[in-house]
């Protein structure tokens, strides 16, 4: 899933879908409120996480501008001649619900696990179906790895089954967590190791990437 120069940045770009297609790291603005770390988003905008098959989990409230720091990634993705897809998790699981009763569904799925960089927006707003839990972890396991992947969500990986436990365990290893400060967050959890990450004082939380690799199982 490296960079390939056989299609232009242009190309990649219209392949990406993404939703906001102008979202780009130069146009990102660093107000002191926002507390964002330049030097940080501008190492990920290298792309050197997807190089080395980590991804990325953004939390943030609703309009914490989540999608377009995820976008912007993606627009950098692009212009590095790697592969992107960028998904709403709800679309994507209709997406495969659609697949499956017109007998696409491995064409569908193939889309998914191979591309290099996968965005997956609004990412467990809703609790899956054991269907839906299923088909999302065989992409997310089928990437471990192998693809980067980006996580935008205003929660934190938390509690479940045991194929969202597995779920959460593939999310987590070799994952930079982005804390955007307008989320009030005390825990994230990780089924292996417990992380706290306190954000009372907001001049640790903005920005604050943290580096995850929990123990295998």
């Amino acid at each position: 899933m490296g960079p390939s120069q056989e299609q232009s940045p242009d190309r990649l770009m219209q392949q990406a879908e993404l939703s906001i297609p102008n979202a780009a790291i130069e146009d990102i603005e660093y107000h002191a409120d926002r507390k964002l770390d330049k030097a940080q988003i501008t190492r990920l905008a290298t792309c050197g996480f997807i190089a080395e098959q980590h991804n990325i989990i953004i939390l943030g409230a609703s309009g914490a501008g989540k999608t377009y720091l995820s976008c912007a990634f993606g627009m950098a993705a692009c212009r590095n001649f790697y592969t992107v897809k960028y998904i709403r998790l709800p679309d994507l699981l209709n997406e495969l619900a659609v697949a499956r009763g017109e007998g696409i569904f491995k064409k569908v799925m193939k889309v998914y696990k191979k591309v290099g960089l996968l965005i997956l927006d609004e990412w467990l707003l809703v609790p899956l179906t054991s269907s839906e839990a299923r088909d999302l972890l065989e992409i997310v396991e089928a990437r471990h790895q192998k693809g980067s992947t980006i996580f935008s969500s205003q929660f934190t990986p938390a509690g479940g089954t045991p194929r969202s436990v597995r779920i959460r365990w593939l999310m987590l290893y070799s994952t930079e967590l982005f804390m955007i400060p307008t989320l009030s967050l005390s825990t994230v959890r990780n089924p292996c190791v417990n992380v706290k990450a306190s954000l009372s004082n907001q001049s640790h939380a903005g920005g604050c990437f943290q580096k995850f690799l929990p123990a295998p199982f």
